[in-house]
Order: C-alpha cells, then structure tokens, then sequence
C-alpha cells in the first residue's frame, strides 16, 4: 500500500512543509517512520499539540496500522482517555522505574496506585463504612441493566447501589457497580454471583 494513501495525504503529495496543518504534518512524521518497516512504532505524545478532532484522526489511522500492517504501537501520553480509547495494554513510569503494568481495562477496573497518582482520586466515590461494598463488573453492554435487575429479583437479595459507571475501552464497552450490602447478606451475594459467573471484587 502506498503511504501517502495509508496516511490520506495523497493530494499532498508535492505540498511544501509550510502548507501542511499541523495535523497533516503529523501524518508525514508517521508515513516517514513506516518506511524503515519497523515492527514498532513509537509516538511520544503525538496529538499533545493538536485539537480533539484532529487527534481523533490520527489516533484512528494509528489503529488502522496497527489492525492492517500488524505494528505494535507504543504511545507515550499522559492524556488517559488516549490510553482507552486506543491502546490494549498500559505500563506506568516513575523516575525511569516500571511501577506498573497490564491490560488497559484491568489497570482502570483496579485503580492501582500508579493510576491514582496520575489522575487523582477525586471522582472515587465515598463508601459506606456499615456493611460490605463490592464492585460488580459488566463486559457485556446489553446485558448491564439486566445484571442489577436480577440481583434483586432472581436473586432476592437487598442491596444499595452506590454508584455506576461506563467507559469505552477501544472497541469495548465495560461498565461497573458499587453496591453495599450487610455482612448477613454477604454470602448469598457471593454464590449468586459465582453461580451466575458475574465479575466481582470487594472494595
């Protein structure tokens, strides 16, 4: 595949440097890297100076090299909602040292404390201090207003919803649930919950 149509930079094929738009010129830095066929692609901070449709460009023409010419990519960002949206896996860097590492959705379900230092802790949510709270985990979209339904009709079990969420992880839709629960209520929360195979966590 010519780059230039890989990059969708085919019109631009004898512009001058001072004629492309920021965003453009970016297509040209990732087009010239991809001539030396690398297995890796390495983009440090590459949509940091552009404006939220631009990036979004060029985060999807780094999926679709990744997906058509089988590239593994490594985007160094602080920008998280990059991080979900494109890559599969995250590793955290402090001071040259790996403190952190695994699967995106793994890494943000679990909120490590590299993730924490990095983003804040000011969206968690206050917990119950009576009772027990768990996380309950949906991959499947469909089924996230069924799973709280039948918590407490099929499983006829009392509980608070303390908070829901749902995020957009690439091509994947995963949304969470604190619930509380009392410590009498507890055992039979849990054997619902693994006899239905339903992801969980206590929190």
């Amino acid at each position: 595949m010519d780059l230039l149509e890989l990059v969708n930079l085919t019109e631009k094929a004898n512009a001058m440097p001072k004629e492309l738009s920021g965003g453009q010129k970016q297509r040209v830095a990732i087009a010239r890297s991809l001539t030396m066929e690398p297995s890796i692609l390495l983009c440090d901070e590459a949509t940091s100076a552009l404006d939220p449709n631009i990036t979004s460009s060029i985060l999807q023409l780094l999926d679709q090299i990744n997906k058509d010419l089988g590239i593994t990519i490594v985007i160094v960002t602080h920008q998280m909602e990059i991080v979900k949206n494109v890559c599969t896996k995250m590793a955290f860097l402090k001071d040259g040292i790996l403190t952190e590492k695994g699967k995106v959705v793994d890494i943000f379900l679990d909120k490590p404390p590299a993730l924490k230092d990095l983003i804040g802790t000011t969206s968690d949510v206050p917990l119950p201090k009576e009772g027990l709270n768990y996380k309950i985990i949906s991959r499947e979209s469909n089924k996230d207003t069924d799973l709280i339904y039948n918590l407490a009709t099929k499983g006829n079990i009392v509980f608070s919803l303390i908070s829901s969420n749902t995020d957009f992880y690439r091509n994947v839709i995963i949304s969470s649930f604190i619930i509380n629960v009392t410590k009498e209520a507890s055992p039979k929360l849990e054997k619902y919950l693994i006899g239905n195979q339903i992801e969980y966590m206590g929190v």
